[in-house]
C-alpha cells in the first residue's frame, strides 16, 4: 500500500538488508538522502531507483560506486564525466568502463585502472589505446594472453 511504501521506519528496516528494495519506496523516500545512502550502502545498483537529484549527489554516488562499480550506469550525466567518479567505479569493477563516457574510455589512466581490476574491460577501451604498450600490459597482467587475444578478436569483429 502507499502508506507502507512511505513509512520511514519500515522502509529503513528493509533497506538495511535489502537495498534493492528501494524500488518499492515512495518517491519521497527515494529522494531522501539518508534513505538512499542506506540502500546504496547495501546494494550499489539501488542507485537506479534514487531520485534524479540524488543520482547527481556526489556523496550518494561515491557510496554506491564503492559498493558496486556497475552502478556507474545510473549516475547522472553531469557526474559521469568526472574522472574521479569513473575511477572509483572502475577500481571496484573494471567492467564499469562500459558505462563511462567516450572521453574516459580513451583516458589511459582510467583505462589502466579498469584493466588492472578486470582485463576483460579491454573490450570497452577506445580504439586509440588498443595498441598502447601500457594498456596491453595491464590487460595481459589481469586477463592473460589467451583472454586478451580473444577480447581483441571480439572487438575487431564487432567493429567497435
Amino acid at each position: 500500500s502507499a502508506a507502507l511504501r512511505d513509512d520511514d521506519e519500515l522502509v529503513r528496516t528493509v533497506l538495511k538488508r535489502h537495498g534493492g528494495q528501494l524500488c518499492f519506496a515512495s518517491a519521497r523516500l527515494r529522494d531522501d538522502h539518508d534513505m538512499v545512502c542506506l540502500a546504496v550502502a547495501s546494494r550499489g545498483e539501488a542507485l537506479e531507483y534514487a531520485s534524479e537529484r540524488l543520482q547527481a549527489d556526489r556523496d550518494v554516488v561515491e557510496l554506491a560506486l564503492r559498493n558496486d562499480g556497475m552502478a556507474l550506469q545510473y549516475v547522472h550525466q553531469q557526474l559521469k564525466t568526472c574522472a574521479q567518479i569513473v575511477a572509483i567505479a572502475v577500481q571496484q569493477n573494471g567492467l564499469a568502463l562500459q558505462f563511462a563516457p567516450a572521453r574516459c574510455r580513451g583516458d589511459k589512466y582510467l583505462v589502466t585502472l579498469a584493466l588492472h581490476n578486470n582485463g576483460e574491460a579491454l573490450r570497452f577501451v577506445a580504439p586509440a589505446l588498443w595498441k598502447d604498450p601500457d594498456v596491453i600490459a595491464a590487460a595481459l597482467a589481469s586477463a592473460g594472453p589467451v583472454a586478451v587475444e580473444h577480447i581483441r578478436l571480439d572487438v575487431e569483429e564487432s567493429g567497435s
